[in-house]
């Protein structure tokens, strides 16, 4: 069976990637450098196809795929959210998604099911609220960008049997994601809480969400939103103790809001917002 997938050599679709591979799948990843692609991944069932900008038109070697995996989009932690860096966000996800979904349309390449990548930003945040996939988006810039994003996906003229909407949380795990951040920090025994601590952090490992990924392939009951999340929710203070005491360092140096706000702008509501999301659809 051949997957379609976007963002494959990012933290998640590197994983991913292989993992479908070793599941026996034919892969096909639309990606800006086919040389930087393929020093990633060294597999006879890849294939790669030259997308240099989401403007760019591509060819694809099937007219029909199980699946289309779309994680596009530039790192949302990756810099401060200046103006320009939220246009790119937005240009990244939301007219790339636009404008992969447009292409596939108009050159009748079928796909089943549409796999479509999001966050838990969707729902911004509520110290002392719950959120399911039912619950509606928030109002910060984030929830909007995901909110947007989903739009997109779900008013597609492709024809998808599905769309499964992965809303992900923090992705801990070695080598990247938010660990390759964490983890340097704390092994010098410079982590603590954020702020006051009491905000939710939802989080997953990301094994767990390799697995819901592949799992949406094949299981027809999946549809709609689901929160990739663990059901083992944590606050701040929980989390920077615990991982302190896996690094084996203390966790003595506490960072005040006001501290992450002036170091990060508006990306600091990404740390400071309690977000107590629930994995109802998995569960």
């Amino acid at each position: 069976m051949n997957i379609l997938i976007t963002g494959a050599t990012g933290f998640v679709g590197q994983k991913l990637i292989r993992t479908l591979t070793d599941y026996g799948y034919a892969v096909t990843a639309l990606v800006r450098d086919i040389a930087r692609a393929k020093s990633k991944f060294n597999h006879p069932n890849i294939e790669y196809v030259h997308w240099p900008t989401i403007y760019s038109e591509f060819s694809l070697p099937q007219n029909k795929y199980k699946a289309l995996i779309n994680l596009m989009g530039e790192n949302i932690a990756g810099k401060r959210w200046s103006a320009q860096r939220k246009v790119q966000l937005y240009n990244s996800r939301v007219n790339g998604t636009e404008s992969l979904l447009n292409q596939l349309n108009e050159n009748h390449i079928e796909v089943d099911t549409l796999i479509q990548g999001s966050a838990t930003g969707y729902y911004g945040g509520n110290l002392l609220k719950d959120f399911t996939e039912e619950s509606p988006a928030g109002n910060d810039f984030l929830a909007k960008l995901c909110a947007e994003w989903e739009k997109v996906a779900i008013e597609s003229k492709v024809g998808f049997k599905r769309v499964c909407i992965i809303r992900t949380s923090m992705v801990l795990g070695e080598n990247g994601g938010a660990c390759e951040k964490l983890l340097p920090i704390f092994k010098m025994g410079l982590g603590g809480r954020l702020g006051h601590g009491n905000q939710y952090m939802p989080w997953i490992h990301l094994i767990d969400l390799v697995r819901i990924i592949n799992l949406a392939i094949g299981d027809d009951s999946m549809n709609g939103p689901i929160n990739a999340v663990s059901p083992d929710l944590v606050d701040n203070k929980v989390f920077t103790k615990t991982l302190g005491r896996v690094v084996g360092r203390p966790v003595i140096f506490p960072v005040p809001s006001f501290a992450l706000k002036l170091a990060l702008g508006e990306l600091s509501s990404m740390l400071l917002l309690s977000a107590r999301v629930m994995p109802e659809a998995l569960k």
